[in-house]
């Protein structure tokens, strides 16, 4: 049989009772739900840590799929292209811009020419037209070079 003291404390498990009456009078063994929840605990966080390696371990498995690899790689392709397609649309629009300034400059140049001509037909010289004008432009006589300002 068992000695009676030990059945003093039935909560108590068998590992943390006294060996006998006097021998741990002053020792106080943590109670059963202490315990239960210390083992709670490390239950939670060891379900906690193989929660996560498992989220790891799926991640790792997802990014290296060769399947998730190629459709990266073709959305970042798509991503390029579409930049290349925003710069060549920018650059069109310059040479758009550019190509209008230009017709302006060659109207204003021409509307210049016709007056220079109306002049000198008024003065009575002659009109020399080149004959690699296009579009009937007339070509005017060469003007000298104004001079250099000394400083």
């Amino acid at each position: 049989m068992q000695d009676p003291a030990y059945d003093l404390d039935p909560d108590r498990p068998p590992h943390e009772r006294p060996h006998a009456w006097g021998d741990d009078a002053g020792y106080e063994a943590p109670h059963r739900a202490q315990h239960a929840r210390r083992r709670t605990g490390q239950r939670g966080l060891i379900a906690a840590l193989g929660a996560l390696l498992l989220v790891l371990l799926v991640a790792g498995v997802w990014y290296g799929d060769d399947t998730n690899r190629a459709r990266r790689e073709l959305s970042a392709a798509n991503a390029r292209i579409a930049d290349k397609q925003q710069e060549v649309d920018d650059a069109r629009r310059l040479l758009e811009r550019r190509l209008a300034e230009l017709r302006a400059v060659r109207a204003e140049a021409d509307v210049q020419a016709t007056v220079y001509r109306g002049v000198l037909e008024r003065e009575g010289r002659p009109v020399v037209a080149d004959s690699a004008a296009v579009g009937g432009e007339v070509m005017l006589p060469p003007q000298a070079p104004a001079p250099a300002a000394q400083p």
